[in-house]
């Protein structure tokens, strides 16, 4: 049922629009209803609670997408879910789970969904940060009432609610460090601004106090925020002229233990547990080591800049924001009032919160975006106090609500549907890594696991607790001024716990660590002693190394096989390596069907290096939809081909498009690409090529995600009909085609292909020949022999079947042949090659080993 839902949302990408209109226009309906009740400054608790139910139906309404994406948007996302799992087996943080720069409060912060029965995965992780969302524009919206009533409460949060519900930035989509301060900023303030309101109780005092006071142990960043909510609300308290002197003092008191109370529990909760060293060294001095670091802050600044014009979102919020505030300072008069400074100063000392780690880090913006809300809130409430008759309230509401809601959402609305219509159905079928596939097989639920580099999706993919407090290493490999602490503290956890997979994810195409030589985990002599002692290598992927623990390594095999539909039944992540070349250099990259694609007018090309472990190409490509809706092109060609160092490319795929005429061919299009071997060094290339007589006018062909499968094993489809892989093969020239109906793998002379056997390998069987067009028409091969050797260890290779042929003079060489060889009593380790070995000249040699089959029979 949830295939055929996902396959319908692919096709229909307007159902997206269609979905989140209705809630929506509820929610907006709600939000200005109450301009039209005149004389009532707080509205009734069923109202409250169908505005804010349908505030959170419109946040979950236009995020949904995003949470049924399989990838992580941001690192930091996988982190925060690997520690709470961590945390289902061991609660205690800094004994358990380090966080390194984060507090514990952004991993608890996800268990209560667990509770719930939810996974601890994406979907539930972007929930919870929607959620908390949710309950800081609550925090707003209960403060503006309480400031200024009901009516210009709810105009005053269209901004903030329009802001995080149209975002699309990935910073702002994962569940971040910022998503738990957002809410305790806003229930802070809601807490310790109310003294601003006429006649309001001052009880909130200390609840406010105990919430900013928890605002550190979520993010240290935000302290300063922590500290200004509090200063702010001190300074009101001892400036109160209903308060006698002594009654002042001791309401600041008691203001000061309710913010520090969170501080002296966890303080004592850790202390004893005997975790204070790591609580010091791991938070506080860790959090100030990560300052050290090149960037300025100017260039930071614009650098996070530069990222927020990617969606214009956060600058479209922003201008509206100052714009409301300036013109609430001259026009409204609100730049004397309480309550508008103290959101000011609050602003201000946030955005340094945003700018002092000097890091363009797009997530850390959000920690100014409540205080920002409520500095713009501040000014629509104030726009309205100054409106004496009704006409002039309902023209500020029309300001804030068509100012606000028309820009931000018209600048979301033109960027289309999420990418994610077109991708659910392959990220519910799909939702894995290849590693996060072949640990899942290797483990149980009560293992664990540990990753050396910077791989935190694997947790999250297999559920697996972490073995170690980090649940990645880059203090360890990067130079820091702890990095031995970090070291010697990472092989004590290894050492204690002794997961049952350890992963090394460095090299190429590994997140971060590209560079085995320089960071693999054998820089620590003392984790490379305990992995060579304990685990025995399964497979090395490039970009990551797994290591299965002996006792597990014997008693869950894996072969080549297994490991491979593994691999090909992973997510498919977009290349890491990127092409080597485009032609023209200056081809225009362009968003289209919400995703960003490169536009390949004909005739064009990009290259890309391989290494000769590629398995499989997906390409993703089509035409720029306004070429189809002209009405005028006559389609164009797609071309991917495998060139060697030297002779002529090999095409591997060609597919003509022409959506003006075929419906077909319209949209996205996906194609899957088996590659035949080929040697290291070999480059692809896609290119395009115009339609009908050379005319490429309205050619716009596009090519969007490109992924190469990589493996270090073959694939099964690589070698059709074959009953098993080879381990090895040197083929310059092969080639995969479609011979009488059957898919056929062409080993063009001179071809070597070697089995490893593992002693129980009885008989041998193959087809083998040379296709027709080889000694037929023009054809002028002048043969090839055909030999099958056996090698056993040292001793000489012993030859067990050789035949020549050459078709053009002999009929009897011509067609498909048989071999049937019966082995000899084998031992493991002994090694089976089939060689193709040209004639004077390899011009010609179209030949082929097909139908495979080595058959065992069981000792």
């Amino acid at each position: 049922m949830l295939r055929a839902l996902f396959q319908w949302f692919d096709t229909h990408p307007h159902s997206y629009w269609l979905i989140l209109t209705l809630p929506s226009l509820l929610w907006l309906a709600s939000a200005v209803q109450p301009i039209f009740e005149t004389g009532k400054r707080r509205g009734s608790w069923k109202s409250d609670a169908a505005f804010l139910v349908l505030l959170l139906g419109t946040l979950v309404a236009w995020r949904w997408p995003h949470w049924l994406n399989a990838n992580p948007f941001n690192p930091d996302e996988s982190q925060f879910i690997a520690g709470a799992i961590t945390l289902t087996r061991d609660p205690l943080f800094w004994r358990a789970v380090d966080g390194t720069t984060s507090g514990p409060l952004n991993f608890y912060a996800l268990l209560p969904l667990h509770g719930l029965g939810l996974p601890l995965d994406y979907f539930s992780a972007r929930l919870t940060g929607v959620l908390l969302v949710w309950m800081a524009i609550v925090g707003c919206y209960r403060l503006f009432v309480s400031w200024y009533g009901v009516a210009p409460g709810r105009l005053a949060v269209l901004p903030l609610t329009a802001f995080f519900a149209v975002a699309t930035d990935a910073d702002f989509l994962h569940y971040s460090s910022e998503h738990v301060p957002l809410a305790l900023i806003a229930i802070a303030a809601w807490g310790l601004f109310r003294c601003y309101a006429p006649g309001e109780k001052r009880w909130g005092f200390l609840a406010g106090g105990l919430v900013a006071g928890m605002l550190p142990w979520a993010k240290l960043q935000t302290a300063p925020i922590a500290a200004t909510l509090v200063l702010l609300a001190l300074g009101r308290v001892m400036t109160e002229p209903d308060l006698a002197k002594r009654g002042r003092i001791r309401a600041g008191l008691k203001l000061i233990g309710a913010a520090a109370l969170p501080s002296l529990v966890i303080i004592m909760v850790i202390g004893a547990a005997g975790q204070l060293g790591h609580l010091y060294r791991d938070y506080l001095v860790q959090n100030f080591s990560y300052l050290d670091q090149n960037w300025s802050t100017g260039s930071a600044v614009r650098q996070l800049w530069v990222f927020s014009l990617e969606s214009r979102n956060l600058p479209a919020f922003g201008g509206i924001a100052i714009a409301l505030i300036v013109f609430a300072g001259i026009a409204g008069k609100a730049a004397s009032k309480k309550a508008f400074i103290a959101a000011g100063i609050l602003t201000g000392v946030a955005v340094w919160c945003v700018v002092a780690p000097k890091r363009p880090s797009l997530h850390y913006t959000l920690l100014a975006i409540i205080p920002l809300g409520l500095w713009a809130g501040t000014s629509i409430g104030e726009l309205w106090n100054q409106g004496s008759r009704i006409s002039s309230r309902r023209l500020w509401a029309a300001v804030a609500a068509v100012g606000a809601l028309g820009v931000i959402v018209g600048i979301r609305a033109a960027q289309g549907a999420p990418a994610m219509f077109g991708e659910f159905a392959d990220h519910w079928r799909r939702p894995r890594s290849a590693t996060g596939n072949i640990v899942r097989a290797l483990t149980n639920p009560d293992d664990r696991l540990a990753v050396w580099g910077w791989m935190d999706r694997v947790y999250v993919e297999t559920g697996l607790p972490q073995a170690t407090r980090e649940s990645e290493t880059f203090e360890q490999i990067a130079p820091s001024r702890q990095q031995q602490h970090y070291r010697d503290r990472y092989v004590g956890d290894i050492t204690r716990t002794r997961p049952a997979v350890f992963i090394d994810a460095t090299g190429p195409g590994a997140p971060y660590f590209n560079d085995r030589a320089a960071s693999s985990h054998e820089i620590v002599p003392a984790l490379a002693e305990f992995v060579q002692n304990n685990y025995r290598l399964l497979t090395d992927l490039g970009y990551a190394l797994i290591y299965v623990r002996a006792d597990r390594f014997a008693a869950r095999p894996l072969s080549d096989s297994e490991l491979w539909r593994m691999v090909s039944g992973s997510r498919r992540d977009p290349d890491p390596k990127g092409p080597l070349s485009l032609s023209p250099r200056r081809l225009v990259r362009k968003k289209i069907y919400g995703r960003t694609v490169q536009m390949m007018l004909p005739p064009a090309e990009m290259v890309w290096a391989l290494d000769g472990t590629e398995r499989e190409l997906y390409l993703d490509y089509g035409f720029d939809p306004k070429a189809v809706e002209s009405g005028k092109g006559n389609g164009a060609e797609i071309i991917a081909e495998l060139q060697v160092a030297e002779g002529p490319p090999r095409q591997v795929f060609n597919r003509s498009i022409d959506p003006v005429k075929r419906s077909d061919d319209r949209g996205n299009l996906s194609s899957r690409i088996i590659l035949p071997p080929f040697p290291p060094g070999s480059k692809l290339v896609v290119r395009t090529t115009p339609g009908e007589f050379g005319d490429n006018a309205w050619d716009w062909i596009y090519v969007g995600q490109v992924d190469l499968v990589r493996a270090p094993f073959f694939s099964p489809d690589q070698f059709p009909n074959y009953s098993r892989v080879p381990e090895a093969i040197v083929s310059e020239y092969s080639s995969l085609l479609e011979s009488n109906g059957e898919k056929l793998l062409m080993t063009h002379a001179p071809t070597s292909m070697r089995f490893s056997l593992g002693g129980t390998e009885r008989r041998l069987q193959f087809d083998y020949g040379f296709q027709p067009g080889a000694y037929t028409g023009d054809g002028q091969t002048d043969g090839a022999t055909f030999v099958v050797e056996l090698k056993r260890g040292d001793q000489t290779s012993s030859v067990l079947f050789s035949r020549q042929l050459d078709p053009v003079k002999s009929e009897a060489d011509r067609g498909r042949l048989h071999a049937d060889i019966t082995l000899p009593a084998l031992q493991p380790g002994a090694q089976l090659v089939l060689r193709i070995d040209a004639g004077q000249s390899p011009g010609w040699d179209w030949t082929y080993f097909t139908h495979l089959q080595i058959e065992e029979t069981p000792r």
